[in-house]
């Protein structure tokens, strides 16, 4: 039998062949020659449309490697696979009632029950059907070892009993136990004396309580500090007991750095938690201008607590030995540090708090000052009658400034020109000003005792130190010389720079004193609800680094330990202690020098 031309080179399926054969042989039988010729296109019409059908139902081909219909897809066989269930197999909760999730690889219908069944046998529906995202309102489970189990249905069929998937979980609704074993409760102490251990037990019978959610904390002065970070919290080492770092002595002697978004410096807005070493007379801040980084450190402790924003956690670096001096360069996102016994300035990432670097210095710094006006680092040293001057750019010393006396505080005046102002000793204490060259351009006397910080205010030309002994701060305008004196509160000992005005910290009384910068009127004192030692204003805010144990009377201070099971479920245990100074009365300075006596 002859094929048309255009079927030439096909190769047909057996039954393919069969049919059009038929057809063409009926075409034969039963229509006239005269037809054919009349209505070629229809008969062979006829005949391809049997043609097509035919191979269809033969495979197209019958494997010859030939054109022809394309194959339909093959139906799915196996019933959808399960992932991501959450709570995790094996894992724990603390409710009998929860949503358990999971996913599908293949869109699908699931169903959960707490008997081992057939998704048809199965009653409780899963929401996301037709997807492949299930969530399971699971409901009922009492505490102990439960097993859920989900079935699911797809394309390829549904779970049976037997291909089912099962989630076994630890149902704990118990709070773990914990409680503080040192100190004791009630105990009373020394402020000079604090405890030299806090440890806490706990325990869970269910699912096990967990050290690594271990927290505790105190609160003195209404400031709540963290001490969590000198606890162990090791899965095993740490499985029903943990205390405070051996090494450590006096895990509460910390502090707090507040900062007040009022210039009442009445309400805290957000309190960081800082090492403390000694008396409150170490405490420091620095801020450049008024930008971020706001750096705090103790001058006896080998940290330095850097802010970078209003809300930002507090970066904590760490000096190879006790930080005399710190300084930021906020635009190069650098801090540099003053190490004691060390002639060597140290170089941190701001962000990170990694050593960014190392420059040797001619001696010991004793205080530092940047300008990033000029982008120079300004460098007091304790035995050299010069100011360095570093380029952190080109990360050299340039040539120092000369000076006729061993300066004590420093700060760069914040121009182009590379002037510094600085307190020294020169028959009396004196305030100078001198320029990049050496050459003084203003100077006035403080009198015969040390100043005890020193603020600019440039907009209105002036330098500010304050006179702890005489109750007030002594004003010089750094162009002509001129000084004023300023009557503050009890006890000046610090003072910042801001924003037009310069705040006092009298720590004889407890309040800060603003002093308008442009008129030297003390606009207003208020009282302080903490005893503060420095500050700095950044961002608009005023931040205060303070001393809670420069206390003159009794205080509570109350020690809150929590702990998580692996459940979930927290628990929280607290003490009360008293903590007091060895010279009831005597007032603050008393205090910090006993403290101070303490530590040494």
């Amino acid at each position: 039998m002859m094929t048309p031309d255009w079927l030439s080179g096909i190769e047909l399926g057996t039954v393919a062949k069969d049919i059009y054969e038929q057809m063409t042989l009926s075409k034969r039988k039963h229509t006239s020659a005269n037809y054919r010729r009349k209505n070629p296109p229809k008969a062979a019409a006829l005949a391809f449309a049997a043609l097509i059908a035919a191979s269809a139902i033969s495979g197209c081909g019958g494997g010859g490697g030939g054109g022809g219909a394309v194959a339909p897809a093959p139906t799915p066989t196996s019933t959808p696979t399960q992932s991501n269930w959450s709570p995790a197999k094996n894992g724990f909760h603390n409710s009998g009632f929860f949503n358990l999730t999971f996913n599908t690889n293949v869109s699908a219908s699931c169903r959960w029950a707490l008997t081992d069944s057939a998704y048809s046998a199965m009653s409780s529906n899963c929401s996301g059907s037709g997807t492949t995202s299930q969530s399971c309102s699971v409901s009922g489970l009492s505490d102990g070892a439960r097993v859920i189990y989900l079935a699911c249905s797809g394309s390829g069929g549904a779970d049976t009993a037997t291909t089912n998937t099962h989630v076994p979980l630890t149902i704990d609704t118990v709070p773990p136990t914990i409680q503080i074993t040192a100190p004791d409760n009630g105990s009373s102490w020394f402020t000079s004396q604090p405890p030299s251990v806090v440890s806490v037990s706990y325990s869970d019978d269910r699912s096990g309580a967990n050290p690594a959610d271990l927290e505790v904390k105190f609160t003195l002065m209404e400031r709540e500090l963290s001490i969590t970070d000198l606890f162990g919290r090791d899965a095993v080492a740490n499985a029903a007991t943990s205390r405070t770092d051996a090494g450590n002595s006096n895990p509460l002697y910390r502090t707090s750095v507040t900062r007040f978004d009022s210039t009442s410096f009445d309400i805290p807005n957000r309190i960081w938690t800082i090492d403390r070493c000694g008396g409150g007379s170490n405490l420091r801040a620095s801020v450049t201008g008024s930008d971020f980084p706001v750096l705090f450190w103790d001058t006896l402790c080998s940290h330095i607590w850097a802010v970078q924003a209003a809300d930002a956690e507090a970066v904590k670096i760490s000096a190879p030995g006790a930080v005399t001096a710190a300084a930021a360069a906020p635009e190069r996102n650098l801090i540099f540090a003053a190490v004691s016994g060390s002639a060597t300035l140290r170089i941190y990432n701001a962000a990170t708090g990694a050593a960014a670097g190392t420059v040797v210095l001619p001696g010991e710094p004793t205080a530092l000052s940047y300008n990033p006006s000029n982008s120079r680092l300004y460098i007091a040293y304790d035995s050299r009658l010069e100011i360095g001057v570093y380029s952190p750019a080109s990360g050299t010393l340039l040539s120092p400034i000369p000076v006729s006396a061993t300066p004590i505080h420093l700060r760069a005046w914040p121009t182009t020109a590379g002037d510094v102002v600085y307190t020294a000793w020169n028959v009396v204490y004196r305030l100078f000003r001198v320029g990049a060259a050496g050459a003084e351009l203003a100077a006035a006397d403080i009198g015969p005792q040390s100043p005890r910080g020193l603020a600019l205010a440039t907009a209105s030309n002036k330098a500010f130190a304050p006179r702890r002994a005489e109750s007030d701060v002594r004003s010089m305008n750094v162009s002509t010389g001129a000084a004023t004196t300023i009557p503050t509160g009890s006890l000046p000992s610090s003072i910042f720079d801001a924003d037009g005005e310069v705040v006092v910290i009298n720590t004889g009384d407890e309040t800060a004193s603003a002093i308008n910068a442009a008129t030297g009127a003390v606009t207003r004192t208020v009282p302080l609800s903490a005893p503060a030692s420095g500050g700095a204003r950044a961002g608009g805010r005023n931040f205060l680094v303070e001393d809670l144990w420069q206390i003159s009377s009794s205080a509570e201070l109350v020690i809150e330990a929590s702990i998580r099971d692996r459940a979930g479920n927290l628990s929280s245990a607290s003490i009360s202690i008293t903590v007091r100074p060895e010279t009831p009365g005597a007032g603050r300075e008393a205090v910090a020098a006993t403290l101070s006596r303490k530590t040494k």
